[in-house]
């Protein structure tokens, strides 16, 4: 019976390490602030287009056709601009939410203008934000939108077959 007691003794005893008391306590905050604003979606609707113009091109010299973001075209190497053309820098209206800015994305490789089997590269676009007064690419959007026009360089490899080049490129524009 010793034996009995001091076991159940030692039960006792070893209960009384096994159990912890901890109390689980948990808080809640009520009424924890969510909110949402839905703007006005972006728009972007072209203008004019990108166009280089007409000109000439030296049998031996490559050169370029640039046409800035305020339309101006200007040339280097062996192009030989025509006296009176059209050429334009392309232009775009964005619309969109009062007093919210947008960024621009313009195309960061060559862009191909093609004529049947040939071609010509066009890269180096900037974009020009009536907003912003200068070049860059993000505008601020005003209570009838914003514009923004687009320039880039036209590269001309010397002896070029005539013709008419074309093609196109993306313009993105996204709220920053």
């Amino acid at each position: 019976m010793k034996t009995s007691l001091k076991l159940f003794a030692l039960g006792l005893v070893l209960m009384g390490f096994g159990v912890n008391a901890n109390a689980q306590t948990t808080t809640t905050l009520a009424a924890t602030p969510a909110s949402a604003k839905i703007i006005t979606t972006l728009t972007l609707t072209a203008g004019t287009e990108l166009k280089f113009g007409t000109f000439s091109i030296s049998a031996t010299t490559p050169g370029t056709v640039v046409i800035s973001t305020a339309g101006d075209r200007s040339r280097t190497g062996g192009v030989d601009l025509a006296g009176i053309d059209v050429f334009s820098a392309a232009s775009y209206t964005v619309g969109g939410e009062s007093g919210y800015q947008y960024g621009i994305v313009l195309p960061e490789s060559d862009v191909t203008l093609t004529s049947g089997a040939n071609t010509m590269a066009v890269n180096t676009f900037l974009a020009h934000t009536a907003s912003a007064g200068v070049d860059g690419l993000t505008g601020t959007l005003g209570g009838s939108g914003d514009t923004f026009t687009v320039g880039a360089t036209l590269n001309v490899p010397a002896a070029k077959p005539i013709g008419t080049y074309s093609g196109s490129f993306n313009v993105t524009i996204a709220y920053n």
